[in-house]
């Protein structure tokens, strides 16, 4: 096996481990594209700041949202998206809004 064969073989080892390790990127928030994981962090820091005091007074806030309604598409917090931008994979957002 020559050094170009064994190079290539390589790379295509790393591109199995890549495509196992993939997580798919359901939607943006605050220009950002994002998995899941991170749009539920950036959810429970919205709620976060919704719930003191002081923010409720000087932004009028009558009710906090809770991060099911961050989650919403109709709050204009989070635009979903439908299909995995990366690998195409359909986005199941019934069975990730389940356990909220």
């Amino acid at each position: 096996m020559n050094h170009k064969n064994k190079v290539l073989s390589a790379m295509e080892e790393v591109n199995k481990k890549l495509k196992k390790m993939h997580v798919c990127r359901v939607g943006t928030m605050a220009a950002e594209i994002l998995t899941f994981e991170d749009i539920l962090f950036e959810a429970e820091g919205v709620e976060r700041f919704q719930k003191q005091p002081r923010n409720q007074e000087i932004f009028k806030i009558k009710e906090p949202l809770t991060i099911k309604q961050i989650l919403d598409n109709r709050r204009g917090y989070l635009q979903r998206f439908n299909y995995c931008p990366d690998c195409g994979k359909k986005i199941d957002w019934k069975f990730l809004m389940e356990g909220l």
